[in-house]
């Protein structure tokens, strides 16, 4: 199914958005990632505690940031392993225009190896937010967007 999500407030430190499915959602400004959001209706992990994302910027080729944590995963809690890496510089075409972006790449590992997921993030220094994300497989793109 797809969801449209629609930003409502943008402080210093916090995004906070709306969602179709997940209802309000809240996620850290400098960098996003599906285990830092916090609101009702979510099914994705809680409770993760990593490094700070925004050690990324400014974005550079290169540039590496690990951390690690912990979170409830299906009723158990488990340790979380994370690197993200910028890994190059592209120019996109998405749904709400063309952009050039740095591909971030993150790589999330459950209990040393139960499990690992990679997320895969275009995101556009012109407007401060990603405009494409695959995130396991899944691909999200950039609807829309205008400057308040």
């Amino acid at each position: 199914s797809s969801d449209l999500q629609r930003v409502t407030a943008v402080d210093a430190t916090t995004v906070t958005f709306d969602s179709k499915i997940f209802g309000t959602l809240k996620q850290p400004k400098a960098f996003s990632n599906p285990s830092s959001w916090t609101g009702s209706g979510l099914s994705l992990p809680q409770t993760v505690t990593l490094t700070d994302m925004s050690a990324l910027f400014p974005l550079q080729v290169g540039k590496s940031v690990r951390g690690n944590g912990t979170g409830v995963f299906q009723g158990t809690q488990r340790v979380v392993a994370a690197q993200c890496d910028v890994i190059s510089t592209s120019n996109v075409q998405v749904p709400a225009g063309r952009f050039d972006t740095y591909l971030v790449e993150c790589v999330y590992t459950l209990d040393a190896n139960i499990a690992t997921v990679r997320y895969l993030y275009w995101y556009a220094p012109a407007i401060g937010h990603f405009v494409a994300v695959n995130r396991a497989g899944s691909m999200f793109q950039l609807l829309s967007y205008k400057r308040a």
